[in-house]
C-alpha cells in the first residue's frame, strides 16, 4: 500500500474518517491514480499509521475510512543521531537532507559557519527550511519510516552547541591536525558507554572545512575531532560515510 503523510496535529481532528485536501490529495488522485475502494496508509510522523480505504474522491479531496491504527515505535531506546550540517553551496543540502533521512537520522540542524558560502536573508531561511522539510517528508514516505526527523531552523555555528543535551557525544569531522581516526573514536565511545550513548551529534563542515577558530570552539565543547581517512571527501559523501558507520557500529535499524 502507498503511504501518505498528514501531520499529527491535522490527524487530531479525525476519528473514524479522514478528509484529505491540498497537495497530498492531488498526489493521491492525479499522480498515484488511487480511487474509490483502494487502500492506502496515512502516517502522522509521530508513530501512528492508519490503514484506510478510499470512500470517495472529488477533484480536490479524498475521503477515507479508517480501518485499523498501528502504533509504531521506531528504534525504541536506541541512540538518537543528530546531524549538525554546515550548509553547502547549490543543491547539495537537498541531497543531504534526503539521504540523511533515509539513513535514519533523528534530527538535522543546519548551521552557518565562517566558510559557509550561501548567504540567506530571514525570508530566504524560511523558504529553505520549508523546501528541506518537503524533501525530508518525501524521503520518509519513500523509505518506509514512520517517525519524521526533526528539522531545526538555520542557526549560527556557535549557537549550535546550546541545542544539544549535555550528555550528547559530539564528533566533528575535520582536516585539522590532532584528529583521531573515526573508527577509533567509535570504539572509545562504545568502550565507555556499555549500552551506547543516548545521542550522537556529528558535525560536518562546509566546502573548505571548519576554521581553526571553530575547531577550537568544538574542542572547548567536548567534541572529538575525527578523521575520515586519507582521502578528502566532499560534503555529501562525508555525511553518507559518517551516518553509515554510526548505524553499522551501533547496530541501529
Amino acid at each position: 500500500m502507498k503511504r501518505f503523510y498528514i501531520s499529527a496535529d491535522e490527524m487530531a481532528g479525525f476519528t473514524d474518517e479522514i478528509t484529505i485536501s491540498g497537495q497530498e490529495a492531488h498526489h493521491i488522485i492525479n499522480v498515484m491514480r488511487i480511487g474509490k475502494g483502494d487502500k492506502l496508509i496515512i502516517f502522522d510522523g509521530k508513530g501512528k499509521e492508519y490503514i484506510c480505504s478510499v470512500k470517495d474522491t472529488s477533484r480536490q479531496k479524498v475521503f477515507l475510512k479508517i480501518e485499523k491504527i498501528n502504533l509504531i515505535s521506531e528504534r525504541l531506546n536506541k541512540i538518537k543521531i543528530i546531524l549538525m550540517q554546515a550548509i553547502p553551496k547549490k543543491y547539495s543540502m537537498d541531497f543531504i537532507v534526503e539521504k540523511a533521512t533515509e539513513l535514519g537520522v533523528d534530527r538535522i540542524i543546519p548551521i552557518i559557519t565562517e566558510r559557509t558560502i550561501p548567504k540567506f536573508a530571514a525570508s530566504e531561511k524560511t523558504k529553505k527550511i520549508q523546501r528541506w522539510n518537503s524533501i525530508l517528508i518525501a524521503a520518509v514516505k519513500q523509505c518506509g519510516r514512520s517517525i519524521v526527523p526533526q528539522l531545526d531552523g538555520i542557526v549560527p555555528y556557535n549557537d549550535s552547541f546550546n541545542l544539544l543535551n549535555k550528555d550528547a557525544v559530539k564528533i566533528m569531522a575535520c582536516l585539522s591536525e590532532g584528529t583521531i581516526d573515526f573508527k577509533k573514536i567509535i570504539t572509545e565511545i562504545k568502550t565507555h558507554n556499555e549500552n551506547g550513548p543516548k545521542e550522537i551529534a556529528i558535525y560536518i563542515g562546509p566546502e573548505g572545512d571548519f576554521s581553526q577558530k571553530e575547531i577550537a570552539v568544538a574542542q572547548q565543547n567536548g567534541c572529538f575531532l575525527a578523521s575520515f581517512g586519507k582521502t578528502v571527501l566532499r560534503v555529501d559523501a562525508a555525511v553518507l560515510f559518517a551516518l553509515s558507520v554510526i548505524k553499522f557500529s551501533f547496530d541501529i535499524d
